[in-house]
């Protein structure tokens, strides 16, 4: 279910005839969503994201993903959807 209101990116792996569950790529470690939009359809301050592998995901945005970030600037994160685990790449 959507609760923040803006656009979010989920994963779906619909390989080996059965669909995977639907898994929200962007929010943080804690599956929270973000407080303000990610996608591709928003303006380019919002996010975008990048496809690595079938369970990693590079995702950049001004939304806070770990709590660390309080800047409100782009930040890079790579995104484990396996684990859940939001970190970023550049440490």
């Amino acid at each position: 279910m959507d609760t923040n209101g803006h656009t979010d990116h989920y994963r779906r792996d619909l390989g080996g005839g059965v669909a995977g569950p639907l898994v929200l790529v962007t929010s943080d470690s804690d599956g929270r969503t973000t407080g303000g939009p990610i996608g591709s359809v928003m303006p380019p301050e919002y996010g975008r994201l990048i496809a690595l592998t079938a369970d990693r995901v590079v995702v950049t945005t001004s939304q806070a993903l770990v709590s660390a970030d309080t800047n409100r600037l782009r930040d890079l994160y790579l995104k484990d959807l396996g684990t859940g685990v939001v970190s970023s790449p550049l440490g």
